[in-house]
């Protein structure tokens, strides 16, 4: 059975918050974007924010709890945000992400646009491939 990903509360994430801060992630905890997670044994293990800019979907802050990594969790947070992006008429979604969850972005399609010195790469998929000549 595949995860369902749903809206969550700003007030759920402050477990995955600490958790991530621990790892030297910085996860930009406000309430303004809309946040979406997955919820396991009764609480939220994996998050993603996600909001638009024009025709531009960002898909930002994917972090997901150790103890439940392997599972696509991530995964689906990822692709719910690509789904909501195409269905909201955007033509392409940006990404911030580290280098052990690049490659379930390339698995999709998306290109690196930006290195950073911390290893992170800014990353770009097209969500009209059928438009590319």
């Amino acid at each position: 059975m595949a995860p369902q990903v749903v809206p969550v509360k700003f007030s759920e994430l402050s477990e995955l918050s600490s958790i991530a801060k621990r790892n030297r992630l910085m996860l930009p905890f406000n309430s303004k974007p809309h946040w979406f997670g997955i919820y396991a044994d009764g609480k939220v293990v994996c998050c993603r924010r996600y909001y638009e800019r024009g025709r531009t979907a960002f898909v930002t802050s994917v972090f997901c709890h150790p103890d439940y990594r392997g599972r696509g969790f991530g995964s689906a947070c990822v692709d719910m945000g690509i789904l909501t992006g195409k269905l909201n008429g955007c033509r392409s979604m940006i990404a911030t992400c580290t280098p052990d969850s690049w490659p379930m972005y390339q698995r999709r399609g998306a290109v690196i646009t930006r290195r950073f010195k911390n290893e992170c790469v800014q990353i770009q998929l097209n969500l009209c491939p059928e438009t590319i000549a």
